[in-house]
């Protein structure tokens, strides 16, 4: 499997992310590649709802779902040493955003991800979970 990488690192792998309110951990979520050089992510731990929890916001065919395993990034693709192209859903506000990331300049272990709306956008740090983190 090839994996596009920023300076020899990839985005693949598991992303703690964060509430971009108080920065409190909220899930695990699992970067990989889907396929035609992009990237998509699921929700593999929720450190915030039981993993069963339906997300009763989401929109269309995710409506319902289980928070774990629920499909939260889509067709990320590497441009000019960003992530961009693609979408993140807010399982908690039930909404998808235009997305771009990227690893933090120096520190491979930082995704730094950019939700936006229009011209409005937050940006948040992932930090890069290890197997031992998971358990």
């Amino acid at each position: 499997m090839l994996f596009f990488s920023v300076n020899g690192q990839s985005i693949a792998g598991i992303w703690e992310s964060v509430d971009e309110v108080n920065q409190a951990p909220v899930h695990y979520i699992e970067i990989f590649e889907q396929g035609n050089y992009t990237f998509a992510g699921k929700v593999v731990k929720s450190l915030k709802y039981a993993p069963q929890t339906p997300c009763s916001l989401c929109p269309g065919d995710l409506r319902g779902q289980p928070m774990v395993s629920l499909r939260v990034l889509e067709k990320m693709r590497l441009e000019d040493g960003y992530f961009k192209g693609g979408k993140l859903l807010d399982p908690i506000k039930g909404r998808w955003y235009g997305c771009e990331m990227w690893l933090k300049e120096g520190d491979p272990n930082t995704l730094v991800v950019r939700q936006y709306v229009g011209p409005l956008f937050r940006t948040v740090n992932w930090r890069r979970v290890n197997e031992f983190t998971m358990r």
